[in-house]
């Protein structure tokens, strides 16, 4: 089962017809992702910079894995965009569960290719595309928490079907430290709620998100987050939020893209007075999906006007319908996380 990649160009997408041989000097590594911290293993230092050169051809038209690359984890696989379509594919395998992340390199390290990638375990239905520049890099890279052993594969090109020399890329499966830290899992949150399913994926069945108390130390503040998934590209997770007494601003922030996330989200946010949702009183207040700047994906709401009027609020997070890939589980994982303040609201985002 593949599904398509989709490239600017995917009818350039073929076998490569040959190899070339590529001398060129590696440029000095980019300075380290600070998403998240690599643990490699138990090796000495930073891993090799090429332990695995690709070996062409190393695409697989006929979907058996006979002609992929096989990288170690922990270790650097290289190697380059040949020819017009030249498509590269990888399988790694990790023998426990744990945060995990995928990097491909190519212009940190001076390299002209924008590479694109889809990733995907070999038995299961969590696919996932890089399809966005990560942060102000075009180099793709996820970061996940896999829940056990298993084998991953990665079908990976160039975005504009350009090639050459100067398109040299790098690979690294690697374990990593966990990117963001969280309180409880959406499931123990539906435990609390005397749920059987963690499905939220209405307004009926709407988990309520707990407000940082005020006088949390910062210590504390994870143990308020709640970190979740989006099993389905269409789902929708549902959250309501009670408005603490004296509050004068109502903050709710995702963590999830910036960190490595394949979840490129949207955030919808009402009023909710009575507990009964499509009332008129339902009054829909904020639609977001970009955060504190254009190169933020991770949607973010600051609510003060006429909030002592209000009880509470519902809001809904999705994949940004403008952005959605295929596939969602495990790769597409989020953080949410409410607090408030109760001083003047200065912030001129504030709605």
């Amino acid at each position: 089962m593949w599904i398509l990649f989709a490239f600017a160009c995917a009818s350039c997408f073929q076998p490569p017809s040959s190899a070339e041989e590529n001398n060129e000097e590696i440029p000095p590594p980019p300075e380290d992702d600070d998403t998240a911290e690599d643990t490699a293993g138990t090796q000495e230092g930073p891993p090799e910079l090429c332990a695995v050169e690709e070996i062409e051809p190393d695409d697989d038209p006929a979907g058996d894995y006979g002609r992929i690359l096989s990288v170690p984890m922990e270790s650097y696989a290289c190697g380059n965009i040949d020819v017009e379509g030249d498509t590269e594919w990888f399988e790694f395998t990790t023998t426990e569960g744990g945060w995990m992340k995928f990097d491909a390199q190519a212009a940190a390290r001076g390299s002209s290719a924008d590479l694109m990638y889809q990733l995907f375990m070999t038995e299961g239905g969590d696919e996932t595309t890089r399809t966005l520049k990560r942060q102000l890099s075009s180099d793709p890279l996820n970061v996940w928490l896999a829940p056990g052993p298993g084998t991953y594969n990665v079908f990976m090109g160039e975005t504009e079907a350009a090639f050459g020399d100067e398109y040299r890329w790098w690979v690294l499966p690697t374990m990593t430290k966990a990117p963001v830290e969280y309180g409880k899992t959406e499931e123990q949150l539906a435990t609390e709620h005397g749920r059987d399913s963690v499905t939220h994926g209405s307004y009926e069945e709407r988990l309520t998100l707990t407000v940082r108390p005020q006088d949390a130390e910062e210590s504390q503040y994870a143990d308020y987050r709640v970190f979740g998934h989006l099993g389905e590209n269409d789902e929708q997770d549902w959250y309501y939020v009670a408005i603490p007494p004296g509050a004068t601003s109502l903050h709710l922030e995702v963590d999830a893209w910036e960190f490595g996330s394949a979840a490129d989200m949207q955030m919808d946010i009402w009023w909710d007075d009575d507990g009964v949702f499509g009332n008129d009183d339902d009054e829909h207040i904020w639609t977001d999906n970009y955060g504190h700047s254009d190169y933020d994906h991770d949607p973010w709401a600051e609510i003060c006007t006429n909030l002592a009027d209000h009880v509470g609020v519902v809001f809904e997070l999705e994949l940004d319908p403008a952005e959605q890939v295929t596939g969602a589980g495990m790769f597409h994982w989020y953080t949410i996380e409410a607090f408030a303040e109760y001083g003047e609201a200065e912030d001129e985002a504030c709605k």
